[in-house]
């Protein structure tokens, strides 16, 4: 059986407008920094080969998070909404 953990990036200033950000690079907002900062991934997944999108927002999430050798992965980045 294949475990898997999913973890979301910590807020934007996208997130608090209620904007879309998709493929857009927006960072962490100050308020995200502070929540991941707090995360701690569970020690039983501690071991995990952990994989990151390479958007600004989704490595500094995994970086405060203590996940220093979180691998980009570009099959994860977010759908892009185009001019929506």
């Amino acid at each position: 059986m294949i475990r898997l953990a999913l973890i979301r990036h910590a807020p934007t200033d996208y997130n608090a407008q209620g904007r879309m950000q998709g493929t857009r690079d927006v960072p962490l907002s100050t308020q995200g920094r502070a929540v991941a900062a707090g995360w701690r991934v569970p020690s039983d997944l501690a071991e995990f080969a952990w994989m990151s999108s390479p958007l600004a927002r989704c490595c500094e999430t995994a970086r405060l998070m203590g996940l220093t050798r979180a691998a980009g992965e570009p099959r994860l980045v977010e759908m892009d909404w185009g001019q929506w």
